[in-house]
This record gives C-alpha cells, sequence and structure tokens, in this order.
C-alpha cells in the first residue's frame, strides 16, 4: 500500500512539473511571436487546461475559450475590435462546436474526415465576419489548410528548437536551415493554390446586419443539433425558425444593396 502511496505521488509530482514546464514553454513562445492576440488567446487557454490538470479538475475547452477572450478583454477593452482576436475566437469556438457535427457528417471520406472538417469548421464560422471586412470569399481556402496541415507542427517545432539553440551559432544555423524547409513548403503550396483560376470569388460588401443575421443563424443551427436541447419539439421548431429568418436575412440584405436603384422598389417620378 505504502509503496503505491509513493508511486502516486511521484506521478502527481511529476506531472506537476511537466505542467509548470509547459506553462513556461507557453509564456517564452507567446513573448517570441511578440504576443499577438491569436497568440495570447491560444496561450491563456493552454494555461487554463493545464491549470485546470494540476488542481485536478477535468479541463473544458469552450469555458477556457470564454475566460480566455474575458480576460482579455478585462486587461485591454479595445482587443474587442481587433480582427485578429475576432477571427481566432471565432474559429477556435467553430473548431469545438461544428467540428465534430462536419467530421460525422464527412465519415464516408475515413482519415480524411477529421483533416477537412476541422479546416472546414473554422472557415464556416469565421465566413460572415471574412464576407463584412475583406468583401471575398475563398474556395480553396479548405484544400489549402489540408495540404498544409501536416507542415505546420514540423516548422512550430523546429521554430522553437531554433530559440533553444540561438546561443550555438553553428547549430542554430542548422536549424534554422531545417526549420525553412517547411516554412518554405508552406509558402509555396499557399501561392500556388491562391493563384488557381477561381480560387476566391468577389461577393461585394456585406452589411453588418447580414453578419448579425449570419451568426444568428448559425447559432440557432447549432443549438438545434445539441443533444441536450433538441430533445424537445418545441426547441426545436423556435431554432429552425430563428435559422431560416437568419439565413434569408444574411441572403436578402445584400442582394438588396446590390441592386440597381428602383428594382426592389418603386420610384417616384415627376411628371
Amino acid at each position: 500500500w505504502s509503496s503505491d502511496v509513493c508511486s502516486s505521488d511521484l506521478g502527481v509530482l511529476g506531472s506537476r512539473a511537466a505542467a509548470c514546464a509547459a506553462l513556461l514553454a507557453i509564456f517564452l513562445y507567446t513573448l517570441v511571436v511578440g504576443a499577438p492576440p491569436s497568440a495570447t488567446r491560444a496561450a491563456l487557454m493552454g494555461s487554463a487546461s493545464l491549470l485546470a490538470m494540476l488542481a485536478r479538475r477535468p479541463a473544458d475547452s469552450l469555458n477556457g475559450l470564454l475566460l480566455a477572450g474575458a480576460l482579455m478583454v478585462l486587461v485591454e477593452p479595445f482587443v474587442i475590435l481587433d480582427l485578429g482576436f475576432q477571427l481566432s475566437m471565432l474559429a477556435t469556438a467553430g473548431l469545438m462546436l461544428l467540428s465534430p457535427g462536419i467530421e460525422r457528417a464527412l465519415r464516408p471520406l475515413g482519415r480524411l474526415a477529421g483533416a477537412v472538417a476541422i479546416p472546414l469548421a473554422a472557415q464556416i464560422a469565421t465566413l460572415p465576419l471574412i464576407l463584412h471586412v475583406f468583401h471575398t470569399f475563398s474556395l480553396i481556402a479548405v484544400v489549402a489548410n489540408v495540404l498544409i496541415a501536416p507542415l505546420i507542427p514540423v516548422a512550430m517545432a523546429l521554430g522553437a528548437l531554433l530559440v533553444v539553440v540561438s546561443g550555438f551559432n553553428n547549430l542554430a544555423v542548422a536549424v534554422a536551415w531545417l526549420a525553412w524547409i517547411p516554412v518554405r513548403l508552406i509558402l509555396e503550396i499557399v501561392h500556388a493554390c491562391a493563384s488557381l483560376p477561381g480560387a476566391s470569388v468577389s461577393t461585394g460588401s456585406a452589411p453588418l446586419v447580414a453578419l448579425v443575421a449570419s451568426y444568428g443563424a448559425l447559432w440557432a443551427w447549432m443549438l438545434r443539433q445539441s443533444s441536450d436541447l433538441s430533445a424537445h419539439p418545441l426547441v426545436r421548431r423556435g431554432c429552425s425558425l430563428v435559422a431560416c429568418i437568419g439565413g434569408l436575412l444574411a441572403l436578402l440584405v445584400p442582394m438588396a444593396q446590390m441592386a440597381p436603384p428602383g428594382s426592389l422598389r418603386g420610384e417616384v417620378h415627376e411628371h
């Protein structure tokens, strides 16, 4: 019995040491990349998960996302207007809430289902904001993300190693050359995909009401898919109605703005 207790204590101590090392690594990495809103959000979420593990509490990713966002807004309220912060929060929420359902729907694709579901979920979650800000829709983004996904962890690992060995000139040069290879491949893939004919479509400006309606429809659809709430017929019908109305508004409002004057409403002519 005493040996079991000692081994469990050593296991706890080992996990705590690993968690502390991971927290330090997260902090240093965030500083090295300049602490942009996206990296700060990821660092706070990772730190929250590690602290939950240290406290022997289950970590909830969605709560971690909300906590990270709340802390960032509390420290710097104007960060909520930062496009990087908005896209990072939306993409991460999309990964958590949308990717499981998309992966189930793409199950016939086998192992490729997960690789496609992740960028597709992020694109769906960020699409209304992208249309509102950039007025373009990428048709090749999901394919590009699937192609570069295996290279990203390699590039990140080599980049972290480069920071560690930066004090040793010859070794740092060798690691830098190794890190350059996946980074260059990522850039070439992105450039090749963006150069394809019809890679993106210009949509024109999407007004704010269409942005709000789009996210209202998306929220209602996700709520309808929730196993906790969708069992009640009234909830299902209400969510379906909100999703339909939001979707129609998101489509019709931009169409009304792009239509020629007088095509959707009568004009008054002087005689």
